[in-house]
């Protein structure tokens, strides 16, 4: 690659791509900063929403052993405590656990860090997968420490090698880097002959099965972006559909590779970015986008929950059920008098209030946003925090000519853009596809804005038909169907790697939508 193509990349992906990697997190997830290397460096972990420290009170090596499991590394801390004594003497003496155990610093070793600090008094028995979930500790923010005691790590400079396991190495964060494969216990580079970005999705998929982090899709580059490898190039002409779980059940050239580490692939993945007015459930303190029943939480520069106060009933819990895809609330509640564990969270929104009960979005509501003055009750304990069960059958079970929605992405605000015609559900292309196209789309959702668009990689499925090549809108429809009809075949000059992707957003707290599951029906 050019040094010029690579400045012109460099250029166009600094102001979006960038923000994407390192601007948003979810609870629990980890990461290492301000040190010599990506394997040493202070502990930060995210807590609503927001990146903080962890006092290195209580801490052992144990919990250096889960930190850096977590995030990928090879540790051996969980076999060597399962050995028997006599078998852990003979690794020792075999130097096997010193050499790549995982150890920690204290007392702001790599750098005091700013913010909050998020845990106190952790204790790990080095057994477990993830910090804050199985491991002892303060509750979140509750501490007696100055960052003065910021913990930091040193991870083995190796990741886990099973065999289709995969590493991104040399880059400027954990979700960048040198594509490396594990083949037969050993690591090695893959070529980019013929890669794609369904291949560089699939990469991302496979990286975030087993980390808090969710990578949406990524890009490739050529040439050895992030530099040259060393030892074999395992895999040549990959070509993936981008449905596959794992690189290795791509179609590839199993035979040694006739390229060199000139040709090496690197990927970059996104981290998947929230928009104001994203709703989610969670259960004991952890959200999952596949509850169907739990705390209410929303995003508004932050997670959040919403207060159940004298406003939240069953108008407001049928409409959180639409947001997230459902036909609406079989009951709801708050978090003190239910089985789903209060929520960690502060309080986002109060005085929650839907007019309709079969609007399609929380953020048509009118609410306030809580602050220290705000509903004492609410802010002061977690016990006030709404609830809500949904019916687990989908909004669109039920479709009608031009109905919208999204699919593919982790929340229900964004994703691949579908569209139902003809008895079935179809993509757009994205050639033309502009902001006005959609707001209109986004306004159909109930959503008053856009967030971003096409900027996701959620091809459809290939027996999936494409139904518009271009689509008509204005500044104020709200309908698909009011504008545009239904095409009688799916066209044939587009594909899905073309698909549209779409971010909504509530962008205006004083513009309320009054579209409902009906507006858009004939």
């Amino acid at each position: 690659m050019s040094v010029l193509l690579r400045i012109l990349i460099a250029v166009t992906f600094s102001s979006c791509v960038i923000k994407q990697a390192l601007g948003d997190c979810d609870l629990g997830a980890l990461q290492l900063v301000n040190g010599s290397s990506m394997f040493e460096e202070r502990v930060e972990i995210c807590y609503n929403n927001t990146w903080g420290t962890i006092c290195d009170d209580n801490w052992s090596n144990a919990s250096a052993q889960v930190v850096c499991r977590q995030l990928g590394f090879f540790t051996i801390g969980a076999l060597a405590y399962g050995m028997c004594v006599a078998a852990r003497v003979e690794a020792r003496e075999t130097d096997m656990l010193l050499a790549i155990d995982a150890y920690y610093h204290s007392n702001a070793y790599y750098g005091q860090g700013n913010g909050s600090i998020i845990l106190d008094d952790v204790r790990c028995d080095g057994t477990e997968a993830s910090l804050i979930q199985q491991c002892s500790h303060s509750n979140p923010l509750s501490h007696n420490c100055g960052h003065h005691e910021d913990v930091g790590v040193v991870c083995p400079s190796t990741h886990n090698c099973t065999h289709g396991s995969l590493r991104l190495v040399d880059g400027s964060y954990i979700g960048n880097g040198r594509l490396e494969i594990c083949i037969d216990n050993e690591w090695g580079t893959v070529c980019d002959n013929g890669w794609t970005n369904l291949n560089a999705q699939v990469v991302c998929k496979q990286l975030g099965q087993n980390r808090l982090t969710h990578y949406q899709g990524g890009i490739f580059f050529v040439n050895a972006y992030y530099g040259k490898g060393s030892g074999r190039v395992f895999l040549d002409n990959v070509q993936c559909t981008g449905a596959e779980d794992t690189l290795i059940h791509c179609n590839y050239s199993s035979t040694e590779s006739s390229c060199g580490h000139d040709d090496d692939v690197s990927v970059f993945c996104f981290i998947e970015i929230r928009s104001p007015g994203t709703v989610i459930l969670s259960l004991n303190n952890l959200a999952s986008t596949t509850y169907s029943s739990g705390v209410v939480r929303v995003y508004d520069n932050g997670w959040g929950n919403i207060c159940d106060d004298y406003f939240y009933g069953s108008a407001e819990a049928n409409v959180v059920c639409h947001q997230l895809g459902y036909n609406g609330a079989s009951s709801y509640s708050r978090a003190g008098l239910t089985i789903y564990g209060p929520d960690q969270l502060p309080v986002m929104w109060d005085h929650v209030s839907c007019s309709d009960s079969n609007y399609l979005s929380i953020a048509q509501c009118s609410y306030s946003i809580t602050t220290t003055n705000s509903n004492s009750a609410c802010v002061n304990s977690n016990f006030y925090d709404a609830t809500v069960s949904c019916y687990t059958t989908r909004i669109w079970n039920a479709p009608f000519p031009g109905m919208i929605r999204l699919q593919g992405a982790t929340f229900s605000s964004q994703g691949r853009v579908e569209i139902y015609c003809n008895g079935e559900w179809g993509t757009l292309c994205n050639a033309g596809f502009d902001s006005i196209r959609a707001s209109s789309l986004c306004r159909q959702l109930g959503y008053d804005n856009y967030y971003d668009y096409n900027h996701l990689e959620l091809t459809g499925s290939p027996s999936q038909p494409i139904w518009s090549l271009d689509i008509v809108s204005s500044t104020s429809g709200n309908c698909f169907n009011s504008s545009n009809t239904c095409p009688t075949t799916s066209i044939s000059n587009c594909t899905h790697l073309c698909d549209v992707t779409l971010q909504c957003r509530d962008s205006d707290s004083s513009t309320k939508l009054t579209v409902t599951t009906e507006t858009c029906r004939k």
